[in-house]
């Protein structure tokens, strides 16, 4: 049998009962209702239209539509044919043997069939039935028969012996187009390289047994296909140094040829009886998954993923996300994500000469590094001692984390998009900034100017007459108790009526601690309030009693300062309810009027306390 040189889907198998193609690489085969014995075919290399077939009767044939019609060509010959060949560079040239009885005659024709000559110098008894092949070189014609190996320099008109022995089948290699056969004495395969004048290179055949017939592929010597007279099959791809025994399935009697087809690895093996068995290599296994962190960022590189080994490939194909690169034909590759690379799968599959696997996936997300800040909103101008003063930057995409940054000597902490800052007392204008954080780095940064005012230094008061001064030159704002005194904004202030007095200065914006308090009282005035305040005994020795009663919780504090407004006395503020009567304890004062000065929540209370001394 022929497999089509052009078409390796078709083939042609020669037999007794016929002729039978396949057009599915021996899925199926149809008959060619050509009956009776033939016994060789072969389809020409250079036009795959062209075929012939020899069989008995005599019987040539011709198909000039790649073996579906075929056409008897007999003009010239006799006999009954075993082999013939067509000359791989000319179509039209053909070579013929045919036997009659014990002899053999070899026809060829050099117009297509249309005529025939016979060619002389192979001896009748030269191989009866049993020739195995005939090989075109480059220069000589051979025929390998039971009898030796016959070589023809002149296109086939005369031969000669060659070689003596009993070679089984024979073929032309890639190695310099050197000649190989095998069945001379011994059990192997013989190479020759000065056309079939010496052969001393002779590879051993698998447990030394004798071969039928080999099969080396033309584009690789090291692969080797044979059967043996055991009808075991073996293949090697590297020259012989192994073998592979790949009989599974054979169950025959006797396999008398090999057809191969080496480039979509499909093996034909016809037999005795009319069979023709196949073997076709398995396309490749379904791989395990894929190995490989599945989470990256843009920008990333040399990230490795691999599958295990996948059964029966010899290369792989890995396709990747978009905007992520790297290239491979094994089970590993390396990856390189771009700035511009997104999220996807990566895919791999084993693939051979008989196709394509399944395919693994491994979806990868490709996350990106976090945008860039927006703009932060927030009081730009503030205080030395300013407190509590909030920032939000609105949310950045991708961002996990926030990174904030802050003046020297302002205080805060967030991973968030907003802050609380703290400006302490020795704060100095700068920037607030921030970025959004994940991990694949930082995003682009924010910033927004602060001006930091420096706090005023606390003033100090002092009284002269009935006129208070301040220390500080400017910004000042004059208080009475707790109340502001509308436009009191001077250096100093004349006092208009008896009270507890101080100062706040205010520069750019910015506010003191409010100054020492200064009491001053207008002879013995009392204010009148809606609590009832007692003060028993008054006039006392500097030791008296403050009672009062209050319906619901109050905040209490307590003052006594004498005529100049000096302080004599203090009780921190304290909650009270219902009656209270406190003890007071002055004797350390000399003699005078004091004034009394309870401030019950934001209420003022004021009652005058006289205390003699013998």
């Amino acid at each position: 049998m022929k497999v089509n040189p052009n078409n390796h889907m078709k083939a042609i198998a020669a037999g007794w009962s016929g002729m039978y193609m396949t057009d599915d690489s021996g899925e199926t085969w149809h008959d060619l209702n050509n009956s009776g014995a033939w016994l060789s075919v072969d389809i020409s290399k250079s036009n795959s239209d062209i075929c012939f077939a020899a069989g008995g009767g005599p019987s040539i044939m011709k198909s000039v539509d790649g073996g579906t019609t075929w056409v008897y060509c007999t003009n010239g010959v006799s006999g009954q044919f075993i082999k013939i060949a067509i000359d791989p560079e000319n179509q039209s040239r053909v070579i013929a043997l045919s036997h009659y009885g014990s002899n053999i005659t070899v026809y060829q024709t050099f117009d297509g069939g249309n005529t025939w000559q016979p060619a002389s110098g192979i001896p009748g008894n030269a191989g009866a039935y049993f020739i195995h092949g005939i090989v075109y070189t480059s220069q000589s014609i051979f025929v390998a028969t039971d009898n030796g190996l016959y070589k023809s320099t002149d296109n086939g008109i005369s031969w000669s012996l060659a070689y003596s022995g009993s070679p089984q089948s024979m073929c032309t290699t890639v190695l310099n187009g050197s000649l190989a056969l095998c069945g001379f004495s011994g059990s192997g395969i013989y190479y020759s390289s000065d056309q079939g004048s010496s052969w001393p290179i002779m590879l051993s055949s698998p447990g030394n047994i004798e071969i039928l017939d080999f099969k080396i592929n033309p584009d690789n010597s090291d692969e080797i296909l044979l059967v043996n007279i055991n009808n075991d099959c073996y293949y090697t791809n590297n020259g012989g140094q192994t073998w592979q025994l790949q009989s599974n399935g054979l169950f025959c009697d006797y396999i008398y040829s090999l057809e191969v087809d080496f480039a979509d690895k499909i093996r034909y093996a016809p037999t005795t009886g009319n069979s023709v068995f196949r073997w076709v290599a398995p396309t490749p296994a379904y791989p395990d998954s894929i190995s490989g962190i599945t989470t990256v960022c843009q920008g990333q590189n040399a990230v490795m993923y691999s599958v295990p080994e996948i059964g029966n490939a010899t290369s792989y194909v890995w396709t990747l996300p978009g905007g992520a690169s790297g290239t491979s034909t094994t089970n590993s590759i390396i990856v390189n994500y771009t700035a511009t690379a997104v999220s996807g799968d990566i895919t791999v599959f084993g693939t051979n000469a008989c196709g394509n696997g399944l395919s693994s996936l491994l979806s990868i997300t490709v996350n990106t590094v976090p945008a860039g800040a927006g703009t932060i909103t927030g009081n730009s101008t503030v205080c030395q001692g300013q407190n509590a003063v909030s920032y939000t930057v609105p949310e950045i995409t991708n961002a996990t984390s926030y990174v904030w940054s802050l003046p020297s000597g302002a205080t805060g902490t967030s991973t968030t998009n907003s802050i609380s800052v703290n400006y302490g007392t020795s704060a100095v204008s700068g920037d607030i900034a921030v970025f959004g954080k994940n991990t694949c780095g930082d995003g682009t940064n924010s910033s927004l100017a602060i001006v930091v005012n420096i706090k005023p230094i606390t003033p100090e008061i002092f009284i002269n007459g009935n006129v208070l001064h301040s220390n500080a030159p400017a910004g000042n704002q004059w208080y009475n108790f707790l109340t502001l005194i509308t436009g009191a904004t001077n250096q100093t202030y004349n006092i208009t009526g008896g009270g507890n007095y101080y100062v706040i200065v205010t520069m750019n914006g910015c506010s003191s601690d409010k100054s020492n308090s200064i009491y001053f009282s207008y002879g013995i005035e009392e204010s009148n309030s809606i609590y009832e305040v007692s003060v028993h005994p008054n006039p006392n020795n500097g030791e008296f009693k403050i009672t009062c009663e209050f319906k619901n919780q109050k905040e209490v504090s307590i003052k006594v300062f004498d005529c100049l407004g000096k302080s004599s006395y203090f009780l921190e503020p304290k909650k009270y309810v219902g009656k209270i009567e406190k003890s007071i304890n002055l004797r350390e004062l000399p003699s005078g009027i004091y004034k009394l000065i309870l401030t019950i929540d934001n209420e003022i209370v004021t009652k005058n306390v006289a205390i003699q001394k013998q």
